[in-house]
């Protein structure tokens, strides 16, 4: 099966080019140019590493992060997911996998140079397991994004920024890796910790 389900929660950009009405093409527009930005701002620290995708979706991002990097990865928990990243972004030097990343889903031998993870954590009924995975798999950075105070049908918890920080910088801060924070206007991705933002992203750097 290739004909990926739209359900309004995963970003699928060919079927969020005509919405329903003016109102609710702007929303979809919106929603996919965040989206878009994210992983485009990813690419510049991707440039000839080995990079995992973590909770690609319809594998649009994976791409996107491939045009700069080495290899690239794309996991997710929907096989109907990876069956249309397959069918419609993947290339060479490019794998998408069905994987749960709510359970301990890497062994110790598995290590990527970059983690990628927009949008993952809030639908995580335990997180600490995953950025744990996380955390002993990455060997340059972690890149992350996070919704702030939205509540959302798919998603199990609702965060705050300081709730936020403090689940992040529980699980690296011990190793003394160096963390920033971003916020995210529109397609505007600027380096500060802002309340009112709708979203947190964070880049943690492992330091050696």
């Amino acid at each position: 099966m290739t004909n990926l389900k739209w359900t309004g929660e995963r970003v699928i950009p060919k079927k969020m080019l005509i919405g329903d009405n003016l109102v609710h093409q702007a929303h979809l527009a919106r929603i996919l140019c965040e989206h878009l930005a994210r992983y485009r701002w990813a690419t510049q620290f991707c440039k000839d590493k080995t990079v995992l995708d973590a909770s690609c979706g319809s594998g649009y991002g994976t791409a996107i992060l491939k045009e700069n990097a080495k290899f690239a990865y794309g996991l997710d928990i929907s096989k109907e997911a990876i069956e249309y990243a397959k069918k419609n972004y993947e290339k060479e030097n490019m794998i998408y996998e069905v994987c749960d990343l709510s359970k301990d889903w890497l062994s110790l031998t598995n290590t990527f140079d970059i983690i990628v993870s927009f949008e993952t954590i809030e639908h995580i009924e335990n997180p600490n397991i995953f950025l744990k995975n996380v955390k002993r798999s990455f060997l340059d950075k972690f890149i992350f994004s996070m919704p702030l105070n939205n509540v959302g049908e798919f998603h199990k918890k609702e965060y705050t920024l300081s709730q936020a920080k403090e689940l992040i910088e529980n699980i690296f801060i011990k190793e003394k890796n160096v963390i920033q924070y971003y916020t995210q206007k529109a397609e505007i991705i600027t380096e500060r910790g802002d309340e009112n933002s709708r979203f947190i992203l964070g880049i943690i750097n492992k330091v050696n």
